[in-house]
């Protein structure tokens, strides 16, 4: 009796995980689909004028604070993959290590930032290059590998479930997801220039 109430349990715990994941994917999608749709860039549906002037400045300031909280970090894991002997040191060679880290990143972004025309292409490749994973595949995995671990044997319609998102949702998505979001990049290419063009904004826009 007590196995059949854990692995009621159990059940019911991977329902929630797959429900959660699903409900977190589907709750953005939801004002647009009500309200209708806004710029890729929300700043762009704003009206000319001190409000849109005072969203840029706060985008600005939100961008350097960013990089600041978000940039370090990464920074220092790439230095302790890189150059483990100068991690956390206070040398000329750390610094150095850490500058040589800080240019390649910099230029990283600068270089996807040029090859990508708009900021709404960039969200649509990566959300499609890591949405359905973080969605349809690792809940699923997480299950599996959890099951083994602790030596649960997984039932047949857990297994279903699982197999389902793995093989099917999750491919499926990321494959027609990431054509198309190229399928965006290329047709703004067209339309606005190739990368690194540079291109006037007409008057009124």
């Amino acid at each position: 009796q007590r196995s059949a109430q854990t692995n009621g349990i159990r059940r019911q715990r991977l329902l929630a995980v797959f429900g959660q994941s699903d409900g977190s994917h589907a709750t953005p999608s939801t004002p647009p689909s009500i309200f209708g749709q806004i710029d890729g860039f929300l700043p762009d549906s704003l009206p000319e004028g001190p409000a849109k002037t005072l969203v840029g400045l706060l985008l600005t300031f939100h961008v350097a604070v960013s990089y600041l909280i978000t940039g370090q970090p990464l920074h220092r894991a790439y230095h302790s993959s890189l150059f483990p002997s100068t991690v956390d040191a206070h040398t000329p060679a750390a610094a150095a290590h850490w500058f040589i880290i800080s240019i390649v990143q910099l230029t990283a972004g600068f270089f996807i930032a040029n090859a990508i025309p708009f900021f709404s292409d960039f969200q649509n490749l990566l959300g499609t290059l890591t949405g359905a994973p973080i969605v349809f595949g690792w809940p699923a995995f997480f299950f599996l590998r959890g099951s083994y671990i602790r030596g649960r044997r997984v039932r047949t319609s857990e297994l279903l479930l699982c197999g389902i998102f793995l093989f099917v949702f999750l491919p499926i998505f990321t494959v027609l997801g990431t054509i198309d979001a190229i399928k965006n990049i290329i047709t703004d290419w067209d339309a606005n220039g190739p990368p690194f063009g540079c291109n006037t904004v007409p008057e009124g826009r």
